[in-house]
């Protein structure tokens, strides 16, 4: 109820070790992690774990971790000095030297100290910790994701907030989406028209070999979004006169659309579709058609746009239903442009703008609070050396283990790269870490200097034991998998169509520099 792990024992600390068989075998319990109580009766349940006798000196890792569970509470409790003062005592229970700690523990110390510092109104102090962060393990996705939605929580500038978040998408590529969509609810269609072209919902692929919860209903759930996002960038692009390409972009959309509800191929005499095949068809079908009907209705938009001088409030109002999101993103571009008769259209309209408006704006601060589950969710893992695991490559999933290193894919046909990094007992930050220095290893190896993350997918492992009779034996943690696809470029010489990428460029240099001393190198065994 505390830290949301196992009460400690005297042979381990229920967190770094925990045990397994009964006691006769010990691993991590980092994924184990099972937070369910916040606030005041948190605290309460804090104060007793730190007071329970077992809580022996050599746990020291563990009663510094359950300080910082103490300080969040806290401060999700409003109490801000109490919060610091529990920080204090974490930070101070080290070793001197102790990097692990201080790569782990620490660092979420200084995060949710940045949150104490919002709440009593010290805003630079807060920036500063959240700065120190950034600074300290640039390429933990996790600690990026962290830092910036603390950021956003306790940023009211919408100019700030979008800057914000295009710095966090070099590593985290699905902010790319929520930028864009930013830049259209701000009727930013330039900036939109831009972020458009580089959002993508290609996920990392991988080998047929685990089987991820959810994965297989993705594809059907891009289809839907690859078609708003082609439809509201259509639409940016004929708000800044271009025309022709809001139509080929359009154009394109449907092309998707064409393909993604293709009919089942004809069969030979005798054959007969497979279950998997007709239940595949039917989900495309079910996808295309409201993808269809997202993309008609920014088509719709286009068009009324397209003789917006001849409307009045009076016309415009039966052809926008604001139930559609589509509708309500353009109303307030529409407005600009509708015609105005009499001033009392022209306060009408202000009117109208206003509530849009304070109705968009209050939208976003929903999206941006930080709720302390999801706090908890982000904050790094207590990380201790043998969790740390070397720098490596892995078997070929089939004949050797690929449960620990790293494994790339090429794709037929492409430079892309699907790189993936799995680990026992290490942590999210590490696992994250360790893929991007796969992925500069590999672009270095490909003769890059450089590359752009197209996505990104976490992946926490769980392995579950069947006997005989399909008798469950129960379900164990099996460490944490990172995954990304990369494109490897040059720097000086991007790949046709891809300049307008060069800001999310990350440099293999700049990896290397800053991980390649922490995590010692192996020779690939693929």
């Amino acid at each position: 109820m505390c830290d949301g792990y196992p009460a400690p024992t005297k042979k381990v600390d229920g967190m770094s070790k925990g045990t397994w068989l009964w006691g006769l075998a010990s691993r991590s319990e980092d994924i184990r992690r099972n937070q369910k109580t916040f606030g005041a009766t948190a605290i309460t349940a804090c104060d007793a774990a730190l007071a329970d006798p077992l809580l022996l000196p050599q746990y020291w890792l563990r009663h510094a971790h359950l300080l910082q569970a103490k300080a969040t509470h806290q401060v999700d409790a409003g109490d801000a000095d109490g919060a610091l003062k529990s920080l204090a005592a974490s930070d101070a229970l080290a070793p001197a030297g102790d990097v692990f700690f201080e790569r782990s523990v620490i660092l979420g110390n200084r995060a949710l100290r940045a949150m104490a510092y919002f709440k009593q109104g010290k805003k630079d102090a807060a920036l500063a910790e959240l700065d120190a962060v950034d600074k300290e393990r640039p390429y933990a996705g996790i600690l990026r994701d962290l830092t910036l939605e603390i950021r956003l929580a306790n940023e009211d500038d919408h100019e700030r907030q979008r800057r914000l978040i295009r710095e966090n998408a070099r590593l985290a590529p699905g902010d790319l989406n929520r930028l864009f969509w930013l830049a259209m609810f701000y009727s930013d269609f330039r900036t939109a028209a831009d972020i458009g072209q580089e959002v993508s919902f290609d996920l990392p692929r991988g080998r047929g070999d685990w089987q991820i919860v959810g994965f297989a209903d993705r594809k059907y759930d891009a289809i839907e979004k690859r078609a708003a996002v082609a439809g509201a960038r259509a639409y940016a692009l004929a708000a800044t006169g271009a025309d022709e390409a809001s139509r080929a972009a359009i154009a394109e959309a449907e092309a998707d659309l064409v393909e993604v509800m293709a009919p089942l191929p004809p069969l030979a005499a005798g054959e007969k579709y497979k279950k998997s095949q007709i239940a595949d068809h039917d989900s495309r079908m079910h996808a295309g058609q409201s993808a269809q009907a997202k993309l008609d209705r920014w088509k719709a938009m286009i068009a009324l746009r397209g003789r917006i001088g001849t409307l009045t409030m009076t016309t415009l109002r039966p052809a926008v239903d604001l139930r559609q999101m589509e509708s309500a993103i353009a109303l307030p571009d529409l407005l600009a442009h509708v015609r105005i008769d009499t001033p009392a259209d022209a306060q009408t309209r202000d009117a109208v703008v206003k509530m849009v408006g304070a109705q968009i704006d209050a939208s976003m601060a929903k999206e941006n609070k930080l709720t302390v589950a999801e706090l908890v969710d982000l904050l790094p893992r207590p990380e201790t050396q043998p969790m740390v695991p070397a720098f490596q490559g892995t078997g070929d999933g089939y004949f050797l283990s690929d449960m620990n290193g790293f494994y790339t894919k090429r794709e037929p046909g492409s430079d892309y790269l699907n790189i993936r990094y799995g680990g026992y007992v290490a942590n999210r930050a590490t696992i994250e870490e360790l893929v991007l220095l796969a992925a500069a290893q590999q672009t270095r190896k490909a003769g890059k200097d450089a590359f752009l993350i197209d996505s990104r997918l976490f992946v926490e492992r769980t392995l579950t034991t069947y006997g005989m009779y399909g008798i469950n034996y129960g379900t164990s943690n099996n460490g944490y998998e990172a995954r990304v696809r990369i494109l490897p470029v040059t720097e000086r010489a991007l790949p046709s169509g891809f300049e307008h990428s060069r800001w999310r460029l990350i440099r293999v240099a700049d990896v290397e520099a800053s991980l390649g001393g922490i995590y010692r190198r192996e020779t690939a065994k693929h």
